[in-house]
């Protein structure tokens, strides 16, 4: 199972950002679990300065904006 971070800055944008990914993920049928990571110390710890930021699977693949669809199916 892929785990897919959002790190988010407590902002509207990382939660708007987690729901539409984990819709994303249910239409593909993919076997991959969101979740929201908003403790700057742990979202400073992955060198991010700019959120929402994605992160799959401990790596991350995309900062500053909501993904496109064909982006998150190349990270699944």
């Amino acid at each position: 199972m892929k785990q897919i971070k959002i790190l988010s800055s407590s902002c509207k944008c990382g939660h708007k950002s987690a729901e539409r990914i984990a819709e994303m993920i249910k239409n593909m049928n993919a076997d991959a679990e969101v979740s929201i990571v908003d403790d700057m110390t742990e979202v400073v710890r992955y060198g991010v300065m700019t959120t929402p930021a994605i992160v799959v699977d401990d790596k991350v693949v995309h900062i500053g904006s909501m993904p496109k669809e064909d982006e998150l199916k190349n990270w699944l």
